[in-house]
This record gives C-alpha cells, sequence and structure tokens, in this order.
C-alpha cells in the first residue's frame, strides 16, 4: 500500500523564474536561500492562470505541500504567495 504524506511547508528566499520539469510536475521557479552563495533550497509549481511575475526576483514567502520528486530539490505545490521583507540572519 502506498501511502502519501503532505507536508505545509512555508519557504522564505528569493524567486527567480526558471524552467525545469522534475517528476511529473513542471516547475516554474525556484527558491533560493536568503544567505550568500545563494544555493537553490526548492522548486516550485504554481496552480495554473496564477500570475506570479510580480513576485519574481523578490524575496517571498511561499506556501503549499511538498512533493518528494526523483530531483536533487523538494517540489513545493504553492497555494499562497507573498512579498516578503522578513531576511533571516546569514552566517558570516
Amino acid at each position: 500500500m502506498k501511502r502519501m504524506i503532505l507536508i505545509c511547508v512555508v519557504a522564505l528566499g528569493m524567486m527567480p523564474a526558471i524552467q525545469f520539469a522534475p517528476g511529473d510536475a513542471i516547475a516554474t521557479h525556484m527558491i533560493l536561500s536568503s544567505c550568500y552563495p545563494f544555493p537553490p533550497r526548492f522548486f516550485v509549481v504554481f496552480p495554473d492562470g496564477k500570475n506570479v511575475t510580480r513576485y519574481e526576483g523578490q524575496n517571498v514567502t511561499v506556501r503549499g505541500t511538498v512533493d518528494q520528486t526523483s530531483c536533487s530539490l523538494p517540489l513545493i505545490q504553492a497555494s499562497r504567495v507573498s512579498l516578503s521583507n522578513v531576511l533571516p540572519d546569514c552566517p558570516p
């Protein structure tokens, strides 16, 4: 029996636009760490018809469920996105 566990996550970081297909879903964006050297943390896919271009290149908070794919990063099925002015402390 295959069990599916949905995990709700809130991701914080910069969101550039990409075109990548991890697994069955097409990730349209990636969440980067807020700290230098800005490593990628998550792939993100938004619902069809959701226009998120105003969030590209900005610090955002993304809410949604996480799908573990065969890709190196988790995939967030985003339900909400908002601009964020919160910046976590970065190591020196």
